[in-house]
């Protein structure tokens, strides 16, 4: 290729990215509730008590704003939104299995947590954590 041809060709192409924005433009922010999305969230901690030896409670936020799970002894379901960095969880639903007391007990704490707006944070190592506004909260990971 002549240096006239290779001239043309890198005016050819920088001129396409200020056409077709492929230069360094900045990326579109993430909508709110990004980091939510994807594979579900296992709670390793409720309102810094841990959680009941080998139970389980899930979170799996929806693109469509529904969160679904399992609350430690019965299945749940409702619709979520963020707003103002907080997460809003409406119309929940759940299974009613019935479990041992202390399993119950969690469960109701955990859904009585999502009845409340929650601050959203997400911690360096990617833990997700979900604050009312005193000292209960949650912690959770993805497996």
């Amino acid at each position: 290729m002549s240096p006239l041809s290779r001239m043309l060709a890198t005016l050819a192409l920088a001129a396409g990215g200020a056409v077709f924005g492929t230069g360094c433009a900045t990326p579109p922010a993430a909508p709110p509730g990004a980091a939510l999305l994807g594979p579900e969230w296992v709670v390793e901690d409720l309102d810094k008590a841990g959680i009941v030896d080998r139970s389980r409670i899930t979170l799996h936020f929806g693109i469509d704003g529904r969160v679904a799970g399992l609350a430690s002894c019965n299945q749940y379901g409702g619709s979520y939104r963020v707003e103002q960095g907080r997460l809003v969880v409406s119309h929940v639903v759940a299974t009613l299995r019935a479990c041992p007391p202390a399993l119950m007990a969690q469960e109701r704490r955990f859904l009585d947590l999502l009845d409340t707006p929650l601050r959203i944070e997400r911690t360096p190592d990617g833990a997700l954590v979900l604050r009312g506004d005193g000292h209960q909260g949650l912690t959770a990971r993805r497996p």
